[in-house]
């Protein structure tokens, strides 16, 4: 079987997984068959391997039923990499950004300004939330996306001596496709009548331009 992955699961949060062999790996799980004694299926950590006792069920159809009942659990010791933006209309620009840690299977946290509502910021922090949360909902429920409205705006950010982290700028690398995408371009052509702008959203965000710019 294809082994499927999710970030973020702990025995101590996911009343089906109940942790009886700890280990101080990631905390990523995945599904599989075992062959053992038992010869059924099981939750195991993807680092050493080790399978949990208390998640042992007989049948693939019962497998998939424990493992959709698995919710993500962020450990307050894991790290994430934040992004910080208006995400005024999330598009595929946006996407590209981020997924310059998700495709290493890395989490993030999209941390949303809260920008007062005018013409180049037409949707509040919870509408933005919201389109966000369709447009990453699959990485939402793996555990490798959270969502947080900062409770004020960024003027700047400081620091002292001896960060624990990096800054990093990723518009270097960027393709030039992705470079041209432009939220402000792509309201103009919703509001035109123009139809290029459903190229370059995300996916699951057009019905939420639409009815803003539609009204």
């Amino acid at each position: 079987m294809k082994k499927t992955y999710v970030s973020g699961l702990t025995g101590k949060t996911v009343p089906i997984y109940k942790g009886t062999n700890p280990c101080t790996c990631r905390g990523i799980y995945g599904l599989d068959f075992f062959g053992s004694s038992f010869a059924g299926w099981a939750v195991y950590c993807t680092d050493c391997g080790r399978p949990d006792d208390y998640s042992y069920v007989k049948t693939k159809k019962e497998a998939v039923e424990v493992w959709n009942k698995m919710t993500p659990y962020v450990s307050p010791t894991q790290r994430f990499h934040y992004y910080i933006g208006r995400w005024q209309s999330p598009h595929k620009g946006h996407r590209w950004l981020i997924s310059r840690w998700l495709d290493k299977n890395e989490p993030v946290c999209i941390c949303i300004r809260p920008m007062a509502t005018d013409e180049k910021n037409p949707f509040t922090p919870e509408e933005v939330k919201e389109m966000l949360a369709v447009g990453f909902k699959s990485e939402i429920e793996k555990g490798l996306v959270v969502l947080h409205i900062l409770p004020v705006d960024v003027g700047d950010i400081n620091t002292g001596r001896g960060l624990g982290y990096e800054i990093i700028s990723h518009t270097d690398a960027a393709p030039e496709h992705i470079k041209r995408i432009s939220a402000t371009e792509i309201r103009r052509q919703i509001k035109a009548g123009e139809d290029g702008w459903r190229s370059i959203v995300m996916d699951g965000v057009a019905p939420y331009l639409e009815a803003k710019f539609n009204d």
